[in-house]
């Protein structure tokens, strides 16, 4: 596939915008049913490249961890909090919106998947587990680099995930795409046969198809 085409097209005729744009890779499907939870894909990757912008993480946790995490999580949320976002759900959507990964210690993980699951789940953003005491750092900073992409039915043949940023060197996004690009075809039933089409898009720019090589 040709990515690299594909990045230095979406950037060009994309107008110009005062803010920084996220660059996604759209892949449509064909020949395959994702209500079937073998066809399914519900994945996380690392990009090479990172995502070319802030990515922010909350850590669910108390004692030693909430200590730790305050070092490099963007927002600390302690058990008391997830009490008071259940008793404030608009309050709880900002943050769920505002932070693009969570990391809860394991003890936490009924009372998050009771009050906050409703608001968490349908936006693939349950968070991650770790272990009572566990120094969350590692996970941060990994956490920074991936993306997570999840297929939503059968009605719904189609994938919309970033890559990276206009900002990003056209090098980086397209390893980025093509990263990504293998990843999924390689969960799918006839690999690159299930994809009709491949597009690469910013934030407010039209779709440039992918070529094939």
């Amino acid at each position: 596939m040709k990515f690299k085409e594909a990045v230095e097209k979406a950037k060009k005729e994309a107008p110009e915008r005062n803010f920084t744009e996220t660059i996604e890779l759209i892949l449509n499907f064909k020949d395959v049913d994702f209500t079937k939870p073998e066809q399914r894909i519900n994945s996380q990757l690392a990009l090479p490249n990172g995502r070319g912008k802030k990515i922010r993480v909350a850590v669910i946790a108390g004692g030693e961890t909430a200590d730790l995490a305050r070092k490099n999580a963007d927002t600390v949320i302690t058990k008391k909090d997830i009490e008071k976002l259940g008793e404030d759900k608009r309050r709880a959507r900002k943050i769920i919106n505002k932070h693009d990964h969570f990391i809860a210690e394991a003890p936490l993980m009924a009372q998050i998947g009771k009050i906050l699951g409703p608001l968490m789940g349908p936006k693939n953003k349950m968070p991650e587990v770790i272990r009572p005491g566990e120094d969350p750092t590692d996970r941060i900073k990994s956490l920074r680099k991936i993306i997570k992409f999840k297929t939503k039915g059968k009605f719904m043949p189609t994938l919309q995930i970033p890559v990276g940023t206009d900002k990003m060197e056209d090098e980086e996004v397209a390893e980025n795409a093509k990263r990504v690009y293998e990843s999924i075809t390689g969960q799918l039933p006839k690999r690159t046969e299930n994809v009709s089409k491949v597009y690469l898009k910013t934030t407010m720019g039209p779709t440039v198809k992918v070529e094939e090589e």
